[in-house]
């Protein structure tokens, strides 16, 4: 607030209080209020009195009559609001106050103040080249306005500039010369497009290969091959800066391998060893020029079997390894003429009771897992069996049966034993 007082009459004087109320946007409040004051102790009774309050040269008055007031007492006369507006530049505006007393102690009183006006709010347009050069100097874009974007466009190498986003990896918001009109500060970065193609990558191969570098599906080494061309239309120096090999762990990681590469074509090949010939394996080429880069994927499967034993003779496997005993086809489930074929084992084992009783172990997990080749609670399996000795020892077997809190499958017999006997057993699953 301000205020300021006039030169004293007849022992009284004029008072002025000017302020800023109110700021809103493009424009100021500003009021300006008259007061009439009696000075150097004087008491009066019976006035007239005449008030006028100016802001901005625009004026509003007021007439009181029959003023009474103590020593230095004051009376308020009259106020003027104006609403000026905001520019660039903060300014000054003038706001004054001036009383004029009629017959008994009559005379005129003004009194003069200031009142600042604050500029403007400011935002700045700022550009980044985003990879390139040129770009345009910041702009002001003041409160309300609306900015017109400059029209330099920056430049860079083998590239068209297509606008600016808002964004450093957006798409195109703005274009040179656009209207920007919104009241707060914003980064514009430069949109570019690639002259150059891309490199390519025409050609990703995975093979199994022996220590001869042919051919062999049982092996755990792996020859990679990339055939790629970096695109030398838009620029004569474009060349490859670097071809990254790499093979996908268990664990969904990559093992990466940086092989000798050079120039704007070629075939590049790498032998990996250790790859297990029983897991399919993921492989990732990564190509890079001057510009981009590109990725490629491809992948080699498990070895396949035509026909397999085991090396004991007891396991045969069709289209899969063999298995430690019994037949294994590969398909899950086979099926032959519309039906389902189950994987069939058949063995026999000495069962070897350690108690009186007409049931007994006849596999465990473990054992289960070695005959058949997977978990036993992940089984759907049939098991017949029959008594593999009737001469040694006169039992009559039952049945076997799986008992899912031991995990483990039982025998049973028609009475209890509690002596050794021989159990002939065919799986289906």
């Amino acid at each position: 607030m301000a205020e300021a007082l006039g030169p004293i009459v007849n022992n009284w004087r004029v008072r002025v209080n000017a302020v800023v109320k109110t700021t809103e946007g493009g424009r100021c409040l500003i009021r300006a209020e008259c007061y009439w004051q009696a000075a150097n102790g004087y008491s009066f009774a019976g006035l007239s009195v005449n008030g006028v309050a100016v802001v901005d040269g625009q004026s509003a008055s007021g007439a009181k009559t029959g003023v009474t007031v103590g020593a230095n007492g004051q009376v308020g006369m009259c106020a003027k609001e104006v609403w000026v507006s905001r520019g660039q530049a903060a300014k000054s505006v003038l706001c004054s106050a001036t009383a004029t007393v009629t017959g008994y102690a009559a005379g005129s009183s003004k009194s003069d103040v200031r009142v600042s006006v604050p500029a403007l709010a400011a935002h700045t347009v700022r550009y980044d080249a985003n990879g390139g050069s040129g770009a345009p100097g910041n702009q002001t874009k003041w409160w309300g306005s609306v900015l017109t974007l400059s029209s330099t466009r920056p430049s860079r190498s083998n590239y068209t500039f297509m606008g600016w986003s808002t964004t450093r990896n957006g798409s195109v918001a703005y274009q040179p010369g656009d209207p920007y009109g919104s009241d707060k500060d914003l980064t514009l970065y430069a949109v570019w497009k690639l002259k150059t193609s891309a490199p390519t990558i025409t050609s990703f191969t995975a093979q199994r290969v022996n220590t001869a570098g042919e051919a062999d599906e049982s092996s755990a080494s792996v020859r990679l091959t990339a055939v790629w061309k970096c695109d030398t239309a838009g620029d004569s120096t474009n060349a490859v800066q670097s071809l990254k090999l790499a093979y996908q762990t268990a664990s969904g990681s990559w093992t990466e391998f940086t092989p000798s590469a050079s120039g704007a074509s070629g075939t590049t090949t790498i032998t990996i060893d250790g790859l297990s010939a029983d897991e399919t394996w993921r492989f990732r080429a990564s190509l890079k020029d001057k510009y981009t880069t590109v990725t490629s994927y491809t992948t080699v499967g498990p070895q396949r079997f035509l026909l397999d034993f085991s090396a004991d003779g007891k396991g045969i496997g069709i289209g899969v390894g063999a298995p430690v005993e019994g037949v294994a086809i590969a398909g899950d489930p086979v099926t032959v003429n519309g039906c389902n074929v189950p994987h069939m084992f058949k063995g026999t084992k000495v069962v070897s009771p350690s108690a009186s009783s007409n049931r007994h172990d006849l596999f465990t997990a473990d054992q289960w897992a070695a005959i058949v080749g997977e978990n036993i609670d992940a089984a759907s399996a049939v098991v017949f069996v029959a008594n593999g000795d009737l001469r040694a020892n006169n039992i009559s077997l039952t049945g076997a049966g799986w008992n899912q809190d031991d995990k483990r499958w039982y025998v049973f017999c028609s009475s209890s034993t509690g002596a050794p006997f021989r159990v002939n057993y065919m799986i289906f699953i």
